[in-house]
């Protein structure tokens, strides 16, 4: 047995959390994964985006009390060997929601982003509740599910065990 000796039972870990959120499906008789990746912070936020509604002409105070943008994309990965045809229906990620009207063709192998859900809230939490909906193949599908945020170790041994 390999214990870490430095550790006490029951005493709480110190955890790094990373900028993104993330929630995966794998769809075995469509070959499709379906991930869902929240980034907070300016990184994913498209060029020229302004922010509408309460409080988006002082961004900068915002940004100083904890308040960070995030940047909701959902990532339709085709898994299979035969096209896919997609159409995103709806997206909401807490209380924010947006409208699709894509209807795509994924090649083989390939994938499709979404248009991105951009929004300004905490960047004080763990867990992110959502819904998503969309048709794939004349198949209507539904996520109600939460996105969780991956700790720094966990997207190193996901992504880039270089890191």
């Amino acid at each position: 047995m390999n214990e870490n000796l430095d550790s006490k039972p029951n005493e709480p870990q110190d955890l790094e959390y990373s900028l993104y959120y993330e929630f995966e499906d794998f769809n075995p008789e469509l070959g499709l994964i379906t991930r869902l990746v929240i980034t907070l912070g300016p990184e994913r936020v498209p060029e020229g985006f302004k922010h509408d509604g309460p409080f988006s002409d002082d961004l900068t105070t915002l940004y100083n009390e904890g308040i960070v943008d995030w940047v909701s994309e959902v990532y339709f990965i085709n898994a299979s060997n035969e096209p896919i045809t997609l159409e995103p229906k709806k997206l909401g990620v807490r209380k924010f929601q947006k409208q699709f009207s894509d209807v795509v063709t994924i090649e083989p192998q390939k994938w499709f982003i979404s248009e991105p859900l951009i929004a300004l809230d905490s960047f004080y939490e763990i867990e992110a509740d959502f819904i998503l909906e969309f048709n794939c193949n004349n198949l209507v599908l539904k996520f109600e599910d939460v996105a969780k945020r991956m700790t720094a170790d966990e997207i190193k041994n996901k992504y880039n065990a270089a890191l």
